[in-house]
């Protein structure tokens, strides 16, 4: 075949089938599979409907009934063994390998034990090890995670509650340009809260299930401070427990003049920050089907309630105390009373601690902690638990006045509770700082009221550069700026499974600063499945320089004065210092995918109508950015914004390799706006609302091109048609599938591992006494020519679905007398659709199927 030939290229897959062994030449594990970076999924026995998990010990176990999907040791991930064909299954929680013999374990590439096949059994598969007989092989189904973080509480707010007593009633605001944002509805989760403002209003909840601790998201008034009544009922009889719960306004309600943040209300200014969360631990569990009633009783706070979220916690306490000192013993005495200086205490059991090559831990108290904490190199603090262990930090006014520092290589923070002592955003302290080295570990850690979460940058000494910094299970809320921050040339970080509300300012973000001390660009920052939810500045997700980061699989939601995601250079030059980097001209590009979006998008302080997503140009180049399957579901003004600030860059800065395929927007006013002042371009393709931005009186410095047709194709994934790597037969990634055929399959030319789901499948299928030759394949969606039994041309290419008795050359047949269409073709949501025939003759002695892919724009 001539596949240097651009215009007239010929591709032929046969798909044989013996009626004997019928088989799919696609294997559908391959769903599964990360291409860009780790996914996660549960894998569950047919036999009985139980759920694999990884128990303490590293023993498998069945969960059965549906198991708990929360339960992070039963997340999985596959990762391509050296043998072809085979998978190593890991668990999500400890990494080990899934082996043949009931247990997991560390990596080991050799052992057969260890090497899982997946062979296609439809719906299911039949799972063994290299080391076991086919007849061994379990039948199993593999379920995907949803996006999001995998949260181990249960919600009850204004849409499941059983009885709500007026005057009180719930306060709700819709998320639209005339989003009314002075009531804290704004604020609250879905934008609805439940408003206990007469004495004896009450809202009651059943509870779903057992728990032991509780947090209540709650407004008072600005200057309030008291309490609401707690109220839990026995299902079966008994006495009520009732508690005071402390609320207050401390910590909460800031006010802006444009982007300037007051403490104090004045005529013009914007509130934010309205909600709080209290948190309780009970002495005894409530249980499913008990009653949870929140009332405002004489005495009590006038309170708007955002959400409860119940959960079950309990107390870690080392099985081994001989690896860690107890800060609370002798000698260095720990009160943990929340009152007593810990501070001391602490230190000098961390010192010692690192001289000994131990680890801290902290029991369950509350420790007083009025400066900056060190944690010295070769050591680590690991507390009861982030219900049972709190970190207290009771000094104001500045940087040093409290939060966790950590410079040093292979350090570990666990299972405790930060909380800070600011009201205002300035002269205020950051909850996790330092650079943490290279192969540090901060996990199951909540943080409140501090300035940001966590700053990971070296602003000490000489710099140094943060690297496999794994963030992950942790919680970050009510603070006054940023929820994390990955900064000054860090490297190779993961932020996972983590939860972020009510944050002063980027929820997650990577900044590639220091660009004036020294520090290259951030790379590689992979942030995945985390949970984002009511921001009250700037963005869900940030990134501002760098290049190959990962961000999938994240859901980010009811941002008040926020974007969904954003990028911009716009914290390059700073205070007329070159602190940033621009984000890469080359090399692999950022890569934003499997996101959702739910009302993002708002006015921002500056009186601007951003979008869900937001990009901005103002010192330099927006660039080498990749946007895929992302949900866009409300935004008050537009779906994707393109904007540029005025700047003295010369040449002046533009959008340049942007890519944005298959993102699907529902109750977006304005699909995609780019404003006057806006250069360059992007491409899009599957993008379902693209108004106004062609409209050469908005704007003739950008140009949004729908990339369709196979050359457009070419372009972006190779720069020009004329690119060697870019010809039609070529085959970069080495898969053995030439371009022509990953382009109208809807693949990747240059992603390492193969989606084999999208390449033609076959199968024998039984209809009564009759069996059928049945084929799919996956073919670009959208308008074209032709039809599909007799050959269809879309975006620059044709397809032809042939069969045969014999294979022969001249032996081909196409058309409705020998193939029929079965069932509808169905929109895969990537640019794709599959479709499936059947042949027309059931029971041939011999069948061969073949679908004949070719340049060109006729059937």
């Amino acid at each position: 075949m001539p596949l240097n030939i651009k215009t007239k290229v010929l591709v032929v897959l046969a798909l044989v089938l013996c009626r004997a062994l019928p088989s799919a030449l696609a294997d559908s594990v391959s769903y599964y599979l990360g291409v860009h970076d780790l996914e996660y999924l549960r894998i569950q026995r047919v036999v009985d409907s139980a759920f694999i998990y990884a128990d303490q010990e590293g023993h498998l176990n069945y969960a059965v009934d549906g198991g708990d999907a929360r339960d992070l040791r039963s997340h999985w991930y596959l990762e391509p063994a050296l043998a072809s064909g085979s998978y190593w299954i890991r668990n999500r929680l400890t990494g080990e390998a899934l082996q043949a013999d009931g247990q997991t374990g560390p990596l080991k590439s050799t052992d057969p034990a260890q090497r899982w096949i997946f062979e296609p059994a439809p719906p299911h598969f039949l799972l063994r090890t290299a080391s076991q007989l086919p007849e061994q092989a379990q039948i199993v189904d593999l379920d995907a995670l949803p996006r999001g973080a995998m949260l181990p509480w249960i919600s009850y707010d204004e849409e499941n509650y059983n009885t709500l007593t007026e005057p009180a009633h719930v306060d709700n605001t819709s998320y639209n340009a005339g989003f009314e944002r002075f009531s804290p509805a704004a604020e609250a989760q879905k934008n609805a809260c439940i408003v206990l403002n007469g004495f004896g209003t009450r809202v009651e909840w059943t509870v779903k299930e057992t728990a032991n601790a509780l947090s209540i998201r709650y407004s008072v008034q600005d200057g309030s401070e008291g309490t609401i009544t707690l109220t839990l009922r026995p299902q079966g009889g008994g006495s009520d427990r009732v508690i005071k719960v402390p609320v207050t306004s401390n910590q909460a309600w800031v006010y802006f003049d444009g982007g300037t943040e007051h403490d104090n209300d004045a005529p013009g200014r914007l509130p934010a920050k309205r909600f709080a969360e209290a948190r309780v631990l009970l002495d005894a569990p409530v249980q499913a089907g008990d009653t949870l009633r929140l009332s405002r009783e004489s005495g009590d706070e006038l309170i708007w309630i955002d959400v409860v979220e119940l959960e079950s916690t309990t107390e870690f306490i080392p099985s081994d105390i001989s690896g860690y000192y107890d800060v609370t013993s002798s000698p260095w005495n720990a009160k943990g009373d929340g009152v007593s200086n810990d501070y001391f205490a602490l230190v000098n059991c961390l010192n010692d601690a690192a001289n000994a090559g131990k680890q801290v831990y902290l029991p369950a108290g509350r420790y007083n902690i009025p400066y900056e904490l060190i944690l010295p190199e070769g050591t680590g603090l690991q507390g009861a638990g982030m219900w049972h262990s709190e970190l207290f930090f009771s000094g104001v006014g500045g940087q040093t006045s409290g939060g966790v520092r950590a410079d040093g290589n292979n350090m570990t923070l666990r299972d405790l509770y930060i909380e800070g002592s600011q009201t205002t955003r300035s002269n205020g302290y950051k909850g996790i700082k330092g650079n943490w080295g290279t192969g540090s570990l901060i996990e199951n850690v909540w943080i409140e009221n501090t300035e940001t979460g966590m700053w990971i940058a070296d602003y000490y000494g000489q710099p140094g550069v943060t690297d496999g910094l794994v963030v992950r299970n942790c919680r970050i809320r009510n603070t006054f700026a940023d929820g994390i921050n990955m900064a000054e040339g860090t490297v190779n970080t993961v932020v996972e499974n983590c939860h972020f509300r009510s944050t002063g300012d980027d929820a997650l973000a990577s900044w590639a600063s220091g660009k004036e001390r020294g520090f290259g660009p951030t790379q590689n920052q992979r942030f995945r499945y985390n949970t984002i939810e009511c921001g009250y500045r700037a963005g869900g997700i940030g990134i501002f320089g760098g290049g190959a980061h990962r961000i999938h699989h994240n859901v980010v939601s009811d941002q008040y004065i926020a974007a969904g995601i954003r990028l911009n250079s716009v914290f390059i030059w700073v205070n007329g210092s070159e602190k940033g980097h621009p984000f890469n001209e080359s090399g692999e590009p950022i890569r934003i995918y499997d996101n959702t979006l739910i009302r993002t998008g708002a006015r921002s302080l500056f009186n601007e109508e951003t979008a869900a997503i937001d990009l901005v140009i103002k010192d330099a180049d927006v660039q080498n950015i990749w946007f895929r399957n992302i949900v866009i579901d409300q935004s008050q003004f537009t779906g994707i914004r393109f904007e540029g600030y005025f700047t003295q860059t010369s040449p002046a800065p533009e959008f340049r390799n942007l890519s944005f395929e298959n993102i699907q927007m529902r109750e977006v006013p304005f699909g995609t706006r780019a404003t006057n002042s806006a250069r360059g371009s992007a491409s899009y393709r599957d993008v379902s609302v693209a108004t106004g931005v062609n409209d050469p009186s908005l704007n003739r410095n950008f140009i949004l091109t729908q990339h369709n047709s196979l050359e457009d194709w070419q372009v972006l994934h190779f720069g020009s048609p004329d690119s060697p790597a870019a010809a039609l037969g070529a085959d970069p990634n080495g898969n053995g599938i030439p371009n022509l055929f990953e382009f109208a399959s809807g693949m990747d030319p240059k992603s390492a591992v193969t989606d084999k789901s999208k390449l033609p499948q076959v199968e024998l299928v039984r209809n009564g006494e009759q069996t059928y030759m049945q084929f799919s394949f996956h073919a670009r969606s959208g308008g074209g020519n032709g039809d599909a039994l007799s050959g269809y041309a879309i975006d620059g290419i044709s397809w032809l679905p042939q069969v045969s008795t014999t294979a022969s050359f001249g032996d081909w047949t196409s058309g409705g007398s020998v193939i029929q269409q079965f069932g509808s073709r169905i929109n895969n949501g990537d640019g794709t659709e599959s479709i499936t025939y059947r042949l027309a003759d059931p029971d041939p002695v011999s069948a061969f199927a073949r679908l004949k892919v070719k340049a060109s724009t006729a059937p």
